[in-house]
């Protein structure tokens, strides 16, 4: 994972944390690691649904068939 996607990651694990009252710092070292594997999940999940939509609006154009124009 990128140092960028592990600091999104934390980031938005303590806004969603924050709005409980709360902060990864309070914590286990396992019960953080489980708050950041949730999040990730979601983040990858996102990822794959826009990259999904993307497809689907903007399709790969067919393969060349060898023809020379």
């Amino acid at each position: 994972m990128s140092d960028q996607i592990e600091q999104a990651v934390r980031k938005h694990a303590e806004l969603i944390l924050k709005a409980k009252g709360t902060s990864l710092r309070n914590y286990m070292p396992n019960s953080q690691r489980d708050i950041l594997a949730a999040v990730m999940d979601c983040y990858e999940e996102a990822y794959r649904a826009g990259a999904d939509l993307a497809l689907k609006h903007y399709p790969s154009p067919p393969p060349p068939t060898g023809e020379k124009i």
